[in-house]
C-alpha cells in the first residue's frame, strides 16, 4: 500500500514569496436533512514526539472524517477514518506507512494503530495519541489552520513557482504553473507529475493524482489531496498527501517552501 506525501518548502517546492488568499463563499441549500460535518474537519500543522524525538507533521481531515497524515522526520504516512465519541472527541483505528524502502520492527511496511484525538474549544487545536501493540506511543500536538482551509488561493497563478524540499537524504524539487500542473524530480531520479484540480467545495484542498516514472518499485499513480499555506513569515507552502492501494513500498513525505 504504496502511500507519498509531499509537503511542499518556495514546499513538494523555494526562495521565498507570498502568498495573496482570496476568500471563496457559496454553497448551495437542500430541503433533504443531511448530517453534519465531522467537528475537526480542516487542515492542520503541527508535531508529533516518539521516544523524546520530535518531528514536524501535516494533516487533513475530511467532512466525513477520514484522516490522512505525514510526519517530516521519519517520512511516515497515515491514512483512515476517525469516529466522533463526543463533539471534540474521536478515534479510529489508522493505517501507518514506513518511508519507501523502510519497514516497521515486525517486518511489514505498514502496521494498524490506535489513534485518539481531542479538539480545543478555544482554537480548534488538536491533541492526541497513537498506540500499536508492542510499540512506543506517539504524542502529537496540531494547529488548525482554518482560515487558510476556508479561503483558497483565487487562482493558480499567485501560487505558481519552483518549490524544494530537503528530506533526510532525498531532495525534491517541484513547480506548479499557472493551470496547477505540477512537473519535478528528486536526487534519486525519480520523475513526478500530477494536476491540482478544482478546490474541493470551496475549500483551499485539491484533489490529485500524483504520477511516479523512472523509480523502479515506487512507480504508480498516487492519489491525494493537497493544500497551500502562508506561514507567518510570508513564505508559500504545498503540502500534498497521498496513497495508493497495491503492493505497497511505504509512505513519501517531503517539506518544502516557495
Amino acid at each position: 500500500m504504496p502511500t507519498y506525501a509531499f509537503y511542499l518548502l518556495k514546499f513538494f517546492a523555494l526562495t521565498l514569496t507570498c502568498l495573496t488568499i482570496s476568500a471563496c463563499g457559496g454553497g448551495d441549500s437542500s430541503d433533504t436533512p443531511t448530517e453534519p460535518d465531522f467537528f475537526a474537519e480542516g487542515i492542520y500543522i503541527g508535531s508529533t514526539e516518539t521516544n523524546g524525538v520530535e518531528s514536524g507533521m501535516v494533516a487533513v481531515i475530511g467532512a466525513d472524517g477520514t484522516f490522512e497524515s505525514a510526519d517530516i522526520y521519519y517520512r511516515f504516512v497515515s491514512y483512515g477514518v476517525l469516529n466522533a465519541s463526543s463533539q471534540n472527541q474521536a478515534s479510529g483505528t489508522i493505517t501507518l506507512l514506513a518511508a519507501p524502502g523502510g519497514n516497521w520492527s515486525n517486518g511489514e511496511e505498514s502496521i494498524l494503530v490506535d489513534f485518539e484525538i481531542t479538539q480545543s474549544s478555544t482554537d480548534n487545536s488538536i491533541t492526541g495519541s497513537t498506540s500499536y501493540q508492542n510499540g512506543t506511543p506517539a504524542l502529537f500536538s496540531l494547529q488548525s489552520l482554518q482560515q487558510q482551509y476556508d479561503n483558497p488561493p483565487s487562482d493558480f497563478g499567485i501560487v505558481a513557482g519552483t518549490y524544494l524540499a530537503e528530506m533526510n537524504s532525498l531532495n525534491i524539487t517541484l513547480s506548479i504553473d499557472d493551470q496547477g500542473l505540477i512537473t519535478g524530480s528528486d536526487t534519486d531520479n525519480c520523475n513526478y507529475s500530477a494536476q491540482l484540480q478544482q478546490a474541493v467545495n470551496g475549500k483551499n484542498l485539491y484533489n490529485l493524482t500524483v504520477s511516479v516514472t523512472v523509480c523502479d518499485s515506487k512507480n504508480g499513480d498516487y492519489e491525494g489531496q493537497g493544500f497551500f499555506i502562508e506561514s507567518s513569515n510570508l513564505s508559500t507552502y504545498f503540502a500534498l498527501i497521498a496513497h495508493v492501494d497495491n503492493n505497497g513500498v511505504g509512505g513519501l513525505f517531503t517539506f518544502q517552501n516557495r
